[in-house]
């Protein structure tokens, strides 16, 4: 049997391991990885416009870290491809990634949010 693909929106499995292992520490922690990664967000989105690329780059591994760390892979793997255009310096693509990045963040923090309610 084949497990969930790296870069599906959310790894049910994964994220329900985590919630029994944080039991009531999971909800809060959800709560502030998305707001965490909606303010990272808006930080990238700002650096990458001032060419601040390895504050860019920084923050993209940190987060995408995280969204691992939660079963969101298909953010990470955005988080991920962000980073490596930061690295690069490549605002086309950069500016690709960012996009992308709201979109796979818009994508799993229902799913998260919804997790979380129980």
């Amino acid at each position: 049997m084949h497990g969930p693909a790296r870069n599906a929106v959310l790894d049910e499995e994964a994220l329900a391991e985590l919630s029994e292992d944080l039991g009531d520490a999971f909800v809060p922690f959800v709560a502030r990885f998305l707001d965490s990664a909606r303010g990272s967000l808006q930080e990238m989105r700002g650096e990458a416009a001032t060419a601040l690329w390895s504050a860019v780059a920084e923050r993209a591994h940190g987060l995408k870290g995280s969204a691992a760390y939660l079963g969101a892979g298909e953010l990470a793997a955005c988080l991920g491809a962000l980073q490596r255009a930061a690295q690069a310096q490549a605002d086309a693509d950069a500016a690709r990634a960012l996009d992308s990045v709201a979109e796979a963040l818009d994508r799993v923090a229902p799913l998260l949010e919804a997790r979380a309610a129980g």
